[in-house]
């Protein structure tokens, strides 16, 4: 979803997701690679438990205001990555067509699977495994669908913040981009970018620069805490406080609500555990090496080793601003360094 382009040299990025919203500007410098220069994190005046479109747009515009002032971020051109639980992802496959039809194609297509009219969605497509589309009379494709009002939405918010969306894109194409274009990591792995968010989880599945799969599952850190909430009769306006109880623990296994959050968490390691078997059924990727954590899913303390036995595969949390593992530089006054997982979807759109 392109709109007018911008300097490479010098870009916003922005996720505003249903818990916090994030914003990073970066900057490729003359040796090819990029630095942060500023990074800033807010959480949302509005918890975004409902549809965006119910959302006072005055709200999150003066907390994007807030959020560029506190971390001295010039520019009124942004780049927008969407993470709204509302967008519609599906893997296809199409005829092999010429690149001038392929959208036609697959608005033909899409007709048959989004569950909103095609005439009041914005449609888009990314190949999958782009390396093999010449090789097949068929193209595997993942379906992007996007009501036009929950970007129309989006883009008022920004444009009251004095903002204008130079690109919108979607959560795991940016984190994907994100980890493609800055990681350290072999490039004969089959690496699966875990993103748990507030509403949602995204898995997409990469292999070097390929992209071979990608999944929004409906189920995030909201779900952990309406079953706390709900087994213990708690009140929903102390959502915050238990956010912020689970962020700060040693251990999650330690809380004293963990029975509830297991049972949550054990719902969605059965989603993950599918996408990666039907990835691997319908000869979509190889088994997966390692799982990669992002997301605000990433904040709970030992959430990767819990997963890592639940799953048996070695997971690893992405601390972007970790010059060990990201082969980028940021600047020392950056104070965000402890919501480094949250910001790669933010980074990704710059790209």
């Amino acid at each position: 979803m392109n709109l007018p382009f911008f300097s490479k040299n010098n870009k916003i990025g922005i996720d505003i997701g249903s818990y916090s919203i994030k914003v990073i500007q970066s900057v490729l410098n003359s040796s090819n690679a990029y630095k942060i220069k500023s990074a800033g994190y807010k959480i949302s005046p509005i918890l975004l438990n409902n549809n965006i479109l119910d959302v006072d747009d005055s709200l999150l515009s003066k907390a994007i205001i807030d959020l560029f002032k506190e971390n001295k971020i010039k520019g009124n051109k942004v780049f927008l990555t969407l993470s709204d639980p509302s967008i519609y992802l599906r893997h296809i496959t199409i005829p092999s067509v010429p690149e001038n039809e392929i959208i036609k194609a697959i608005k033909w297509q899409a007709e048959k699977y989004i569950p909103f009219p095609i005439d009041e969605a914005i449609v888009d497509y990314q190949y999958l495994d782009p390396s093999s589309k010449h090789q097949s009379d068929n193209i595997d494709i993942v379906l992007v669908a996007v009501r036009k009002d929950i970007i129309n939405k989006y883009i008022n918010i920004l444009k009251n913040a004095h903002l204008y969306p130079c690109n919108i894109n979607t959560t795991p194409f940016t984190i994907a981009h994100g980890f493609i274009k800055s990681s350290n990591t072999k490039k004969d792995k089959m690496i699966a970018l875990v993103d748990i968010g507030y509403q949602s989880t995204f898995v997409t599945i990469l292999k070097g620069s390929s992209l071979h799969f990608v999944k929004n599952i409906n189920l995030g850190i909201s779900h952990l805490i309406h079953e706390i909430i709900r087994a213990n009769k708690l009140n929903k306006n102390e959502t915050s406080s238990i956010i912020n109880e689970i962020i700060n623990l040693e251990s999650i296994q330690k809380y004293k609500y963990f029975p509830q959050i297991e049972i949550s968490l054990n719902y969605l390691i059965e989603d993950i555990n599918r996408c990666f078997a039907y990835c691997e059924t319908a000869s979509l990727c190889e088994s997966i090496h390692e799982i990669e954590l992002c997301g605000g899913g990433a904040l709970l303390k030992n959430i990767d080793s819990y997963l890592k036995d639940k799953l048996n595969i070695p997971v690893n949390i992405s601390y972007l601003f970790n010059s060990d593992f990201y082969n980028i530089s940021i600047n020392n006054d950056i104070n965000n360094i402890e919501n480094a997982p949250c910001f790669l979807g933010a980074f990704g759109a710059t790209l």
